[in-house]
């Protein structure tokens, strides 16, 4: 008997629902999507998966039945040997060039609002917000910084680079990167691109540049959740 179009419809399914489970169990999906919609793919994925089971011609042979399992088992071990990867200083480049004066990603965060109360709350999409509109120096004093990102070198030299990360409104493909200025004196000699640091610091003037100055300049793993929302 043919494999009809309801059973390869249904083994699509389950490829697909499968490997987002996987993706899910395994705490890759969140470089995929928003982390508040990962309950709710994982739980739509589950039910799609159970009810497709249903669409599948049980008068098919065993042969074709067999294929079809082994093209389910072929992409689920594709997705364990060839993990997600996160977005880094490539991507930087093909989607946003990162100055000066840091990115202006959109956030919906009163973000002068906050620093009535604590600079430390702060992320860097929405110090690159501030940076954009705030170029005074003096806005910035007695006010902390304490962040983590990654290294990107954005040209300004070897004193200073840029800390990035990507912020995600709904999924990877609307990710897009927010930096902030980090003053460091020959970083190119102790930093590569894409290490992953943990920074406090102020901002002050540094080579007519608004940067932090570090206090604590902490190399770190990358986070399990790599991007900011």
């Amino acid at each position: 008997m043919r494999f009809n179009t309801n059973s390869k419809s249904a083994v699509t399914l389950q490829i697909i629902s499968v490997y987002i489970l996987y993706l899910g169990f395994s705490s890759q999906l969140s470089l995929y999507i928003h982390p508040r919609y990962i309950f709710f793919t994982m739980v739509l994925s589950a039910v799609i998966l159970i009810a497709s089971f249903s669409s599948i011609d049980t008068t098919e042979s065993d042969e074709k039945i067999g294929n079809a399992n082994f093209i389910l088992a072929f992409v689920i071990a594709a997705a364990i040997i060839l993990p997600a990867q996160v977005l880094s200083v490539s991507t930087v480049n093909q989607r946003l060039d990162v100055n000066t004066n840091g990115t202006t990603a959109t956030t919906s965060r009163d973000v002068e609002a906050l620093l009535l109360n604590s600079s430390k709350g702060l992320k860097i999409e929405d110090w690159a917000q501030l940076l954009a509109t705030k170029p005074d120096p003096a806005f910035y004093a007695n006010k902390p910084v304490d962040v983590t990102g990654f290294v990107f070198d954005a040209g300004l030299g070897n004193d200073i680079f840029m800390l990035s990360r990507f912020t995600v409104t709904c999924c990877a493909v609307d990710a897009r990167p927010a930096g902030i200025p980090v003053y460091l004196p020959n970083w190119q000699e102790q930093l590569d691109e894409d290490q992953w640091l943990h920074i406090e610091g102020m901002f002050e003037l540094n080579n007519d540049v608004l940067s932090i100055n570090p206090s604590v300049v902490e190399k770190i793993e990358e986070p399990t959740n790599p991007y900011e929302s």
